[in-house]
């Protein structure tokens, strides 16, 4: 049996733990993660609304957008940005070092697909 003065301990620990403020680091980079992301569904929005969904080069994003239509695909990149936020919160704190990983590579896969929207439909309306 625990002595009541050890779980007080184990409850005031978790407490502090769990209102600790998020570091400013990680707020930052979750930030420019999301935004990115959010930049690369608001510019295949607009592009698919231009130039339509002949020049997309993922197939389940365009198999998708051909039988549900736009709304479907928002909602699965929605739906792919909270899960990845979810993720990486909670590994800010567990694992530092794969936080950053993720983050980096949810940044750089963001900004790839908001660059290559925009080229694309760039190129193609001149």
């Amino acid at each position: 049996m625990t002595h009541p003065a050890a779980a007080e301990t184990a409850v005031e620990t978790a407490l502090h733990s769990a209102i600790e403020p998020i570091p400013r680091v990680v707020r930052l980079f979750l930030l420019m993660a999301v935004v990115a992301q959010l930049g690369d569904a608001i510019t295949f929005a607009l592009g698919t609304q231009m130039i339509g969904i002949g020049h997309e080069s993922n197939g389940l994003i365009s198999s998708l957008y051909s039988h549900a239509g736009l709304s479907a695909v928002l909602l699965l990149k929605g739906w792919a940005i909270l899960m990845t936020v979810s993720v990486l919160m909670l590994l800010a704190r567990r694992m530092p070092r794969a936080f950053m990983i993720g983050a980096v590579v949810a940044l750089a896969l963001g900004l790839l697909g908001l660059v290559s929207n925009t080229t694309t439909v760039a190129a193609l309306i001149g």
